[in-house]
């Protein structure tokens, strides 16, 4: 009698289950082919760029420039009294400082305000006013001012005729002095505002326009003509004031003005010498400026 040996089936399949996995892997091994790893090839010809490729432009860095400004000034504004504030401009880039710097004055011609004091104004750029005051000085001794020129000295000196004599002939004939004149040696200009004559020693002021040939002798009446300004209305009191055409009697300083004058008398029936007939008044001050 045959015996036969039984296996557990748990045991077969166990054992067909590694004999595939063996055949698996044998399989899977035997069909790669290990191809052998290559140096990369490097050529030196230009490679020609396909439709597909991107071109990339390499711009090269930009090189910059540093220079200094170049300011200038554009606008100042006052500060103080001292200061001002200057706006500066570069004129290539356009950078804009500012700096405070003092105030660069420039100055008005001295002016006079007053018989002691002259005035200036002095300014800034930047707008900043201010004046100046200081005493007159003459350090030249003219009298004048050496600022501004203002007459210092109120040297007032007119000298006038002591006398204007008159000779009356026998004829009747008038004679005057020819070298009479009211001499200025002021420091500025002067002129004879009014002159006025009274009669004296029984003489009458009468107008220098009346006809003596019809008065009686010895009536002692004289008219007068002084640089054609002629005795006309006789006041009660025995007087007459010339009427003065101003610009007639201006005198610069340091000059004269020449008198011509003639006299119209009555007749008398003795000679008179020395006497005093007439007394003339002048009023001489600063001419107007």
């Amino acid at each position: 009698m045959t015996r036969t040996r039984r296996r557990p089936f748990g045991v077969m399949l166990l054992a067909v289950l590694f004999l595939m996995s063996l055949f698996s892997t044998t399989a899977f091994a035997s069909g790669v082919e290990v191809v052998p790893e290559e140096e990369p090839a490097f050529s030196e010809e230009p490679v020609q760029p396909s439709e597909t490729d991107v071109e990339i432009e390499v711009i090269p860095e930009a090189e910059i420039e540093h220079t200094e400004h170049s300011f200038n000034a554009v606008s100042w504004s006052s500060l103080n009294t001292v200061e001002h504030e200057v706006y500066l401009l570069c004129s290539v880039c356009g950078a804009l400082e500012t700096v405070t710097e003092g105030h660069e004055l420039a100055f008005s011609d001295w002016i006079a305000v007053s018989d002691t004091e002259h005035q200036r104004e002095k300014g800034c750029i930047c707008g900043f006013i201010s004046y100046e005051t200081a005493l007159h000085h003459d350090d030249d001794g003219d009298f004048f001012c050496d600022d501004c020129g203002y007459q210092l000295v109120q040297r007032f000196s007119v000298t006038i005729p002591a006398y204007l004599p008159i000779a009356v002939s026998e004829t009747g004939v008038v004679a005057t002095a020819a070298n009479a004149q009211i001499i200025n040696n002021s420091a500025g200009t002067v002129m004879v505002t009014d002159i006025w004559i009274s009669g004296e020693n029984g003489w009458s002021v009468v107008p220098y326009s009346k006809n003596m040939a019809s008065e009686k002798v010895d009536s002692k009446q004289i008219g007068l003509m002084l640089n054609n300004a002629a005795t006309e209305l006789i006041g009660g009191d025995n007087t007459a004031v010339l009427s003065l055409t101003d610009y007639e009697w201006i005198i610069a300083p340091d000059s004269s003005l020449p008198l011509t004058y003639d006299a119209v008398v009555s007749a008398n029936s003795y000679p008179i010498e020395g006497e005093t007939v007439l007394t003339l008044y002048f009023v001489v001050g600063w001419a107007p400026k």
